[in-house]
């Protein structure tokens, strides 16, 4: 009888179909990768702790080229379900999950290659030696290929900042270290071959090693949520220093505007009262105001009398028109005629619009004329703004003679004289805010939340519901 060499320890596996293993080891490399990701702080990439890493190792070591593909597949899939979470999608978005499943793919497969090479076959890491050989080359080395091929991307897709490369790479680095350190032989001692020697040491060293990766994940749990209620801690004291810094550049308008309602109440409201009032608040940087101004209430029949007394107090040209084609005034019986604004220059083309005709200001007038409060308008691009900057109008009522005891809206609108108004660039006078705190992204809503609700488009871009009336406080977003 003529005797038969024996077939190698691992033959059984290597017969067994690529397309199975790559299945089997990509739905390991996705199921342990996903909850490994849970552990991950911003961006949400690098785990401190991988075990993925070790199952791609073990596979490759045992089934060799027909786990690469499912070592890929494993980690697009880990990553691009990353960012499914995070609303990205389209083909654009697909080229970072796939780099880094290259990267994953080469480290399993460098890593294989140096402990085929390196460690004494068959591979069953039972002398001191082999073992510290396979944690050099199969870790420590082998672990540097998916650190920075997935940083790296990142970085090109913009993912992360230069200033947090290294930090990410070590994250990153220590994770698929840990991971294949501990996952490794843990799964060797199911899979690997020689099945005698692995089967043997399920108990002497899966046991541990499973044990050692519980605590682990136990305790990289707990730091995560204590970093969590750091952060967020953190996150509340910044974003409620920038409430209150908002809320006290926003009160600067409100006390122009209070201020020259005040003086022309007490003078006739022409051009050198408002010019009085309104110089050295318009002269002040941090109001960021664009114009100051008076609109004054005009029944038609009353109509040219008035714009004759306007040109003959030096506006030659004064007329009152209409943004809407006459509808308002038709309705209304009467004008808001924007009479006098401060600055004139750059401010001129608005004289003597009617501002019942605009929109945006017509509804923010009327609520002002039946509350005597300040009201903001919605907010919209200023004629004065620089490009498409983003401005309101507050406008608050002077009325003529003295209120009665209990007056309510229809006794002021009968005694309704003309508003005063500020102009505020929104965007300019909240800009720099953020600056300490650029991670804060933040819009304006009104504290009144009685008021019909309006949209206000916030200083970092976004949009904001605004209330009404009695001013702002900020929404963190």
């Amino acid at each position: 009888m003529t005797a038969t060499a024996a077939p190698p320890a691992h033959a059984p596996l290597r017969r067994a179909a690529p397309l199975v293993v790559a299945v089997v080891t990509a739905l390991a490399y996705t199921l342990v990768g996903a909850a490994a990701l849970l552990l991950a702080g911003p961006p949400g990439y690098a785990s401190p702790l991988y075990p993925s890493a070790g199952i791609a190792l073990a596979a490759v070591l045992v089934y060799g080229r027909a786990a690469l593909p499912g070592v890929l597949l494993g980690a697009f899939a880990v990553n691009a379900g990353l960012g499914l979470l995070r609303g990205t999608s389209g083909l654009a978005e697909l080229a970072l999950p796939l780099t880094i499943g290259v990267g994953a793919m080469l480290q399993a497969a460098l890593g294989a290659a140096l402990v085929r090479r390196f460690v004494a076959q068959p591979l069953v890491l039972n002398a001191p030696r082999d073992i510290l050989r396979f944690a050099l080359l199969g870790a420590l080395l082998a672990c540097t290929v998916s650190a920075s091929v997935g940083v790296a991307s990142l970085w090109a897709s913009g993912v992360l900042t230069h200033d947090l490369l290294l930090s990410n790479w070590l994250t990153w680095w220590v994770g698929d270290t840990l991971g294949v350190l501990i996952a490794a032989p843990l799964v060797l001692t199911l899979i690997g071959r020689p099945r005698a020697d692995w089967q043997a040491r399920r108990r002497t060293l899966g046991i541990p090693m499973l044990l050692a990766l519980s605590l682990m994940v136990a305790g990289a749990l707990e730091l995560t949520r204590l970093d969590q209620q750091r952060m967020q801690a953190a996150f509340e004291r910044d974003a409620d220093r920038l409430a209150s810094a908002a809320e006290t550049r926003l009160a600067v308008p409100l006390y122009a505007l209070q201020a020259l309602h005040a003086a022309l109440r007490l003078r006739t409201p022409d051009a050198s009262a408002l010019h009085d009032a309104s110089r050295w608040w318009l002269a002040q940087k941090s109001s960021q105001l664009l114009a100051m101004g008076y609109s004054e209430r005009v029944p038609l029949a009353a109509l040219p009398a008035f714009e004759a007394a306007v040109r003959a107090q030096g506006l030659p040209e004064f007329r009152v028109f209409d943004r809407d084609a006459g509808a308002a005034r038709a309705t209304d019986g009467e004008v808001l005629a924007l009479r006098v604004i401060e600055p004139i220059e750059g401010n001129r083309a608005a004289l003597g619009v009617n501002t019942l005709s605009i929109p945006a200001a017509r509804a923010a007038v009327l609520a002002a004329r039946a509350s005597a409060e300040p009201v903001v308008t919605a907010g919209f691009r200023l004629t004065q703004a620089r490009g498409d900057e983003t401005g309101v109008v507050i406008y608050q009522a002077i009325y003529r003679g003295e209120a009665a005891p209990g007056e309510d809206a229809t006794a002021r609108a009968a005694r309704f004289q003309g508003v005063v108004f500020v102009t505020v660039p929104t965007e300019r006078a909240l800009a720099g805010l953020a600056d300490p705190q650029p991670y804060l992204r933040w819009c304006l809503i009104d504290k009144d939340t009685s008021a019909p609700r309006r949209r206000l488009a916030g200083a970092a871009g976004c949009e904001a519901e605004v209330a009404g009336p009695h001013g702002w406080q900020t929404r963190r977003e």
